[in-house]
């Protein structure tokens, strides 16, 4: 696989590339990358949710790990920048890894992840016991088999 944008020119974009599906990872920006698939541990699960959540008809599925969904209320005043009733329809692909005694996410935040994954997502969730706030050999045994079964 190749990034979509890497290093500096990700830096350099900001996060205005977020802003339309002209943004790093548009489809429309390049005839290179047919499929988007994210990943992120920790915060970054967070980040490529929100992502995903933003641009859904972009990303084709989302690895997380040991992470979150950021949770917004209907109320706030910034909740149109996630395009949650597309994925109602279009639930997004998603792989969620994690120890269920992770020391770092709060438990709050792993119900609101789950809430949200059971109206906006086709989840496969694994629980690696004993792996704390990290990822596993066997954790990434399974992200391979997940992925060769969603690029299908």
């Amino acid at each position: 696989m190749v990034p979509v944008v890497s290093g500096r020119e990700f830096l350099d974009r900001g996060s205005g590339g977020l802003g339309s599906s002209r943004g790093g990872v548009g489809r429309g920006t390049s005839q290179e990358h047919s499929r988007v698939f994210l990943l992120g541990f920790s915060q970054g699960m967070a980040v490529a949710t929100s992502v995903a959540r933003h641009i859904p008809e972009t990303v084709d599925a989302v690895v997380g790990l040991s992470g979150f969904v950021v949770p917004i209320a209907d109320d706030d005043a910034h909740a149109d920048f996630f395009r949650d009733t597309y994925l109602k329809e279009h639930p997004l692909q998603m792989f969620w890894g994690r120890d269920p005694e992770d020391p770092v996410i709060p438990q709050a935040m792993v119900d609101a992840t789950a809430d949200w994954c059971v109206d906006h997502a086709e989840v496969t969730k694994v629980q690696y016991r004993g792996i704390g706030h990290g990822v596993s050999p066997q954790e990434l045994g399974h992200i391979k088999e997940y992925l060769q079964h969603v690029v299908r």
